[in-house]
């Protein structure tokens, strides 16, 4: 369903290869997309061009839903980091 979905939350905490893949087709596709990790998630990659939300269990929940809403609010409108129109006229 992620070809229809109108918000992509990509949380890459466990490093499993189907959430990178999934990420890159919704950022191709320039789906709204938020990457997520855990707080001290090491990255395989350099995906530090997308701005990521680093969550931590030891937040109250009310601290980590006004996080999640900052950096939602932060990025929902940003140009898609993919040019949607085709490279070749």
């Amino acid at each position: 369903k992620l070809h229809r979905s109108r918000v992509v939350l990509a949380d890459i905490t466990g490093l499993r290869p189907n959430c990178f893949l999934e990420l890159g087709y919704a950022l191709g596709r320039a789906l709204p997309t938020m990457v997520l990790a855990k707080s001290g998630t090491e990255h395989p990659f350099d995906i530090h061009t997308v701005s990521g939300h680093r969550w931590s269990t030891t937040d109250s929940v009310e601290e980590r839903r006004r996080d999640f809403r900052t950096h939602w609010n932060a990025i929902k409108n940003r140009p898609p980091l993919v040019p949607t129109e085709p490279l070749i006229p």
